[in-house]
């Protein structure tokens, strides 16, 4: 059967001619309340004032020849800043991408040249980053790239003087006040985001707000954001209020830190804006400035049940935190939850395809197995994976999702797109879920992660749920290893716990071997590691981790899988580093410097 919410809302046409237009009317409610403040820096915008930084913002990009056809990589962490440079970008109706500052100059190459970006606005602090990529683009005979600019530079009342910008001196200077472009008939999207790439090359993903028609992709309601908003907005899902302090610490080149900001804004939020997330940091944040409500990733939701440093303090104006990106563990969540004397913990499903999140249950639903129920005017089913026959409540498959704000198309990628959607407009999620009697959804994991055993399918998310409840263990990673007998098994990837010191790889699998069925045991070995790769979103980077393997293929050195690290020289315990898997110990990094979504 398919799945819908019981409440349901008619989306008629909405009277906005562009999501500027919305955002400022919406805004113009919260006068001169302080809306955004950046963690790291200490600058604080108000409401009032957020209109004329936009303005000011396209005129500069203007005069730096940016045009309705222009794409402009927004190269920074989280931070209000970038929220303008977006905005202005919508105003002069061209693209904004979005680039994480703390990806590798390779990284933030890659995602350029993939959008085809023309301009980069960048964050002081990755300046050099910036010029290192458009040094990149001139040795690969691309000149493209026609400015780069600190974020500074745009945020000014000093205009740009034709000698820098390579403009006439007559050429015209914009006006002062600029009117949001009609786009109802425009060719651009406002925002272009990227997949997380955890299987290969990221795919760059349009975010439309409005009727487009890119590449003979199908065309999405124009009202896409808008729509996100008002659904998460919904006085049954607890929004955040008016004055409210909401903690921002995810990133906003991902989907969910971008939408998760613009909804906080709407509402007229204290949004604060964290860029370099910490446990302790983080902790500190949410106390010290009396956070009412946050948005966070399950790696955060780990620090918080985790961190000792949370039993001695207390949150007493916390009230909401809403967990996703990645699958959640509940025993986790739960301990974390009883930490904070939290009433209401959930945890929502989205995707960049699917336009923001489409899951979420009631205010202060208590079961943070399930990512909810869809949001109204989202339509989900479940179909088997082999047969392509709906599936019953608790059959798990392959979650399919069709609603007003979904992605059209990837950019210029029009196989991928073709095997995105399934003939009646549906998108293929590729992740494995199931839902309940009462029309709750639970996802299981990405179906290209499942380990097939002989045929049987093991889960990796439920034989990480076993391995975290040791004392011994901090994190951890299941993964499918290759065997010539039995197809794949199942590999763990572990980081011991300061306490555990010794924990020896034999102990790990007597551990698991009594816990779970026989078919699910660690027999592809368990492997200790520093920290396990996650993107900005907190999914496990499987492929990084698999790349451990094939550089033992490669050279031969080990044979089978590694009894125990104190072995051997060759099973030596290997260090995941966030541009892959390095013998050389280094310091972890923080959660945005990971790798890209």
């Amino acid at each position: 059967m398919e799945v819908q919410n019981s409440f349901q809302i008619v989306w008629d046409k909405t009277p906005y001619r562009s999501f500027t237009d919305y955002f400022f009317a919406k805004i113009g409610a919260h006068g001169s309340n302080l809306a955004i403040v950046d963690v790291d820096t200490g600058k604080q915008w108000r409401y009032s004032e957020i209109r004329g930084w936009c303005d000011m913002c396209a005129m500069r990009l203007k005069e730096l020849q940016v045009t309705i056809n222009s794409r402009v990589a927004v190269i920074t962490g989280t931070t209000g800043q970038a929220i303008f440079v977006h905005l202005a970008c919508s105003l002069i109706g061209c693209s904004a991408v979005a680039v994480n500052g703390w990806n590798t100059v390779d990284e933030i190459w890659q995602l350029v040249d993939l959008s085809e970006s023309t301009h980069l606005i960048v964050e002081p602090q990755f300046q050099q980053k910036a010029d290192d990529v458009r040094r990149k683009a001139v040795m690969r005979g691309g000149g493209r790239i026609k400015h780069v600019r600190v974020i500074d530079d745009v945020l000014t009342s000093e205009s740009i003087s034709s000698e820098e910008n390579g403009l006439e001196e007559d050429s015209e200077a914009p006006s002062h006040m600029l009117t949001p472009v009609n786009t109802s008939n425009a060719i651009n999207p406002m925002l272009i985001f990227f997949t997380s790439g955890t299987t290969g090359l990221p795919k760059v993903s349009y975010y439309d707000l409005f009727t487009y028609n890119n590449f003979n992709a199908a065309e999405l309601a124009h009202r896409s954001l808008i729509i996100n908003i008002q659904q998460m907005s919904l006085p049954l899902y607890g929004p955040v209020q008016a004055k409210e302090r909401f903690l921002l610490a995810l990133s906003i080149s991902h989907i969910f830190g971008a939408v998760s900001a613009y909804y906080a804004l709407v509402n007229g939020a204290i949004v604060h804006m964290m860029s370099k997330v910490f446990p302790r940091v983080l902790i500190e944040t949410l106390t010290k400035t009396n956070i009412n409500v946050s948005h966070i990733t399950p790696a955060m939701l780990m620090w918080l049940a985790r961190d000792p440093a949370l039993d001695d303090v207390k949150m007493p104006n916390l009230r909401s935190l809403i967990v996703g990106g990645a699958p959640v563990d509940c025993n986790l969540a739960n301990l974390a939850k009883q930490k904070m004397n939290l009433k209401d913990m959930r945890q929502t499903y989205g995707m960049t395809e699917l336009g923001g999140l489409c899951t979420l249950s009631h205010y202060e639903y208590d079961n943070i197995e399930s990512v909810g129920s869809p949001l109204p005017g989202m339509l989900f089913k479940v179909v088997n994976w082999e047969t392509k026959q709906l599936c019953g409540p608790r059959q798990p498959g392959q979650l399919m999702v069709i609603g007003p704000q979904v992605m059209p198309s990837y950019f210029k990628n029009p196989k991928a797109t073709n095997e995105l959607l399934d003939s009646n407009g549906y998108i293929k999620t590729g992740d494995a879920a199931f839902y309940d009697e009462n029309g709750h959804l639970y996802v299981l994991d990405r179906i290209k992660d499942i380990i097939k055993y002989k045929g049987t399918l093991v889960c990796p998310s439920e034989v990480e749920l076993i391995l975290r409840a040791h004392p011994g263990i901090d994190d951890c990673a299941v993964v499918g290893r290759q065997d010539h007998v039995a197809g794949e098994v199942p590999a763990a990837f572990v980081v011991k716990s300061s306490s555990h010191p010794l924990l020896a790889s034999a102990e790990v699998r007597q551990y698991v071997s009594g816990k779970i069925a026989t078919f699910k045991e660690l027999r592809g070995g368990v492997f200790f590691i520093s920290e396990i790769p996650r993107s900005v979103c907190g999914k496990v980077s499987r492929r990084q981790l698999r790349q451990f393997w094939d550089r033992e293929r490669n050279n031969s050195k080990v044979e089978g899988p590694p009894k125990d690290a104190k072995q051997s020289k060759e099973n030596k315990t290997p260090t995941v580093k966030t541009n892959g898997l390095s013998h050389t110990p280094t310091k972890k990094t923080p959660l945005s410097r990971t790798t890209k979504k």
